[in-house]
């Protein structure tokens, strides 16, 4: 009952704050009902719900996606990094981005290495740190937490967003060039007052289905960069 109430209780969070996508110099966000209600009906319903009306007015909903990206946001909000490793693609694997911009495939998991190499407690290279460039050598655990869920997403996630592509990093995202076939969701975090928000960032999953089921392929981190 705990679990269900958590996941209804993202679900609810997911429709309150899908806004659209401002194209401006400050890759902001607006409010716009007309949109909110046109999405709104295409894409999304409650969790669990299949149909509503009649039978000649019923709503065919995947609703499967919403309950896909709670799970994983529920499982990194407990930091049980080993139950992490169901979502992980059986055939593709999940890679980690950093900061959105892929230069070359640094850590490729399948479920049982990301399983064996979290036990182990080994230090991979993961790409290189934005402004200084120097590498960045991490163990799985300390990679979550700085690159993963440096923020707690699950309660502070200000802005969520499906299939949204943002402008608010000078950083570019070409995650979709290697999984074109994903669709993605954003969860952002707007930062703080102290810094004027260039301490804003989100947690990007990209999702594809395999036998009837959704795994994720990539999760992706993003901030202000240099």
């Amino acid at each position: 009952m705990k679990n269900m109430i958590t996941i209804t209780s993202i679900s609810l969070l997911l429709f309150s704050c899908i806004q659209k996508n401002e194209d401006n110099a400050l890759g902001g966000y607006i409010d716009d009902e007309e949109y909110f209600e046109e999405f709104y009906a295409d894409t999304l319903i409650p969790s669990g719900t299949s149909s509503l009306g009649s039978e000649n007015d019923t709503l065919d909903k995947d609703t499967s996606f919403i309950d896909f990206s709670n799970q994983i946001l529920n499982v990194l909000d407990e930091t049980n990094l080993l139950s992490f490793s169901q979502f992980i693609h059986p055939k593709k694997g999940c890679i980690f981005v950093p900061y959105t911009l892929i230069e070359e495939i640094e850590q490729n998991f399948k479920a049982n290495a990301f399983e064996s190499t979290l036990v182990k407690n080994d230090t991979l290279f993961w790409g290189f740190e934005d402004g200084s460039g120097d590498s960045i050598r991490l163990t799985i655990q300390s990679y979550f937490k700085r690159y993963v869920y440096d923020v707690d997403y699950k309660n502070k996630s200000t802005e969520i967003h499906k299939n949204q592509n943002l402008q608010f990093s000078n950083t570019q995202n070409n995650i979709q060039n290697y999984f074109p076939e994903s669709q993605f969701i954003e969860f952002y975090y707007e930062g703080t007052s102290k810094y004027n928000g260039m301490d804003w960032s989100s947690l990007i999953f990209y999702i594809e289905k395999f036998e009837k089921n959704y795994y994720l392929v990539a999760i992706v981190h993003n901030q202000w960069t240099i």
